[in-house]
């Protein structure tokens, strides 16, 4: 799980907060018993952006380093992606406006909101992505999925799509939620079709009651003043 810096870091923090978390894994890939070509990335709302973003535009978008280490030279970008009812768009009224100002600043800059629109980053070499959202998000207008998704079909890109009629928003597993509760289910099939796990994997987690406002016993500086 990436704790990655947000308000009151703007762009390009976040991003680059990202970007050294992948490559920082593969770097130490051995260490962690993993292979770092099938690396992934997962986001859920906000991260959803996030993840999108090291997707369609990670290693062109890097900033030069003054003293790159080993590190730095290890590719950021995902093997494939899982996006969960993402904020992708940062143009109005598409994109979530408070993603859009923690993000790119109370002043927008026209030519970033249209960059980090990740709908309009995506080529052939963006990775296979499984996305799902809610037909009635009352929080990020399901748009976002449905424009990304479209681009990926559009570039010949792997990827798969369950909207389901429903209006939430951050329910995690959604265990709480019948017709919800079943994406773990379709996001496991989606990995073995995929390869990137054995059928002989483990199933997923029995479904959980929706998620909290914030998990418990997570800190960091995304996490709500208690005051």
């Amino acid at each position: 799980m990436l704790d990655y810096r947000v308000v009151p870091y703007h762009w390009r923090v976040p991003i680059e907060d990202g970007q050294r978390a992948m490559r920082l894994i593969r770097a130490h890939a051995a260490e962690y018993g993993i292979d770092p070509q099938r690396l992934g990335v997962w986001g859920f709302s906000a991260g959803g952006h996030l993840a999108s973003t090291l997707g369609t535009h990670c290693d062109a978008d890097a900033v030069p380093v003054e003293h790159p280490d080993a590190t730095d030279k290890e590719s950021c970008k995902p093997a494939f992606m899982i996006l969960s009812y993402p904020v992708i768009s940062m143009t109005l009224p598409e994109a979530h406006a408070g993603s859009r100002m923690n993000l790119l600043g109370p002043n927008v800059d026209p030519a970033l909101e249209h960059r980090y629109s990740n709908q309009f980053a995506v080529t052939a070499e963006a990775p296979a992505t499984f996305l799902f959202a809610t037909t009635n998000d009352p929080t990020v207008p399901v748009a976002n999925s449905l424009d990304f998704y479209r681009a990926l079909q559009q570039n010949q890109v792997p990827a798969e799509l369950h909207i389901y009629d429903f209006a939430n928003h951050g329910c995690g597993l959604c265990g709480s939620i019948i017709p919800l509760s079943t994406w773990p289910e379709l996001l496991r099939n989606w990995l073995v079709q995929r390869g990137w796990i054995p059928s002989t994997a483990p199933p997923p987690p029995a479904p959980q009651p929706n998620l909290p406002s914030w998990p418990p016993g997570l800190t960091g500086p995304g996490k709500p003043d208690p005051s």
